[in-house]
């Protein structure tokens, strides 16, 4: 190949999946037949997965709050989400010339040495894959589900600016056929860090009916903060942020996407990166305060007052 030829520093290549890639391939074949079929049964089967929650707690426990049950009864699917649309956005990431340093380096070879033929080891602008393509249809029918969730029993206006966010770029990228490798890295990297803040909210969430001691979310706060500040701030900005700005207005081929739709992908995971980063500022305040639990932080604010 001429032209670029970054090392692979610190990736992986080839399927992580090992002897379950046949199925695999299999199954996203049958998905990519038919995504809109595919997206209509996927959220719906979440939404199912929620309401059988919330039947299983209400069997099994009594809780002061109906909020909180529902809250309690999010996060479970929440979890199967986040564990599996992470490992299969891996598996997609790796099996297609992805690494932790390779991507980013390639980006910045890119930038110094120019980019004469747009060749790429990891193709960012590359036509969708099936299994590329499953893994976003997995991912949109959870957030529209969780939509549906936060629309009918919790609303929050971060929450569902976010998923709106994610699912216009993933939408727009299976309705143009190119791209997917970028969305998988923002679910990757956006997803991976969310096990932790379920933990978070969960002890949250038990805090507030009064069963656990709130220093098991003092821990898990402080778990998903240097979670944060090692994959949000200190990765996400170059293995992230700069690959997508600099796949999107600087090598070749970039105008296969209309102007408008990367300025809207470049903004949406800056943005992320930015918000990130604002929430991470918030939850080390309420670390050091020693005040991470909805109830603490009311407690605290009552008295000010």
């Amino acid at each position: 190949r001429e032209g670029i030829r970054p090392q692979n520093f610190g990736g992986m290549s080839g399927s992580v999946l090992g002897s379950l890639r046949p199925a695999w391939e299999q199954l996203s074949e049958i998905v990519a037949a038919k995504p809109l079929v595919a997206l209509g049964i996927g959220t719906l089967s979440w939404i199912v997965l929620n309401r059988a929650a919330a039947v299983v707690l209400t069997s099994v426990a009594k809780f002061k709050s109906t909020k909180n049950m529902n809250e309690l009864a999010s996060c479970f699917p929440s979890i199967i989400h986040c564990t599996t649309v992470t490992l299969l956005a891996f598996e997609e990431l790796s099996s297609r010339g992805w690494g932790w340093g390779s991507a980013p380096m390639e980006v910045l070879q890119a930038l110094r040495n120019g980019d004469a033929d747009g060749s790429r080891v990891f193709d960012m602008l590359g036509s969708n894959t099936p299994t590329g393509m499953t893994v976003m249809i997995w991912c949109t029918s959870y957030m529209f589900a969780d939509m549906w969730f936060l629309l009918s029993y919790s609303p929050n206006v971060l929450f569902m600016a976010h998923h709106v966010a994610t699912i216009l770029y993933m939408t727009s990228s299976l309705a143009l056929g190119l791209s997917d490798l970028s969305v998988c890295l923002c679910i990757f990297l956006g997803e991976m860090t969310n096990p932790i803040n379920n933990c978070y909210a969960i002890t949250d969430l038990l805090d507030n009916e009064g069963w656990v001691s709130p220093r098991w979310n003092m821990a898990a706060a402080t778990a998903l903060a240097a979670s944060f500040v090692v994959v949000r701030m200190l990765y996400a900005p170059l293995g992230l942020g700069l690959v997508v700005l600099e796949t999107m207005f600087h090598r070749t081929g970039a105008a296969a996407v209309p102007l408008l739709l990367r300025i809207l992908w470049s903004t949406l995971v800056v943005g992320t990166i930015f918000v990130s980063g604002t929430f991470l500022k918030g939850l080390i305040g309420s670390i050091i305060s020693r005040k991470t639990t909805t109830r603490s932080q009311a407690e605290d604010s009552a008295k000010k007052q």
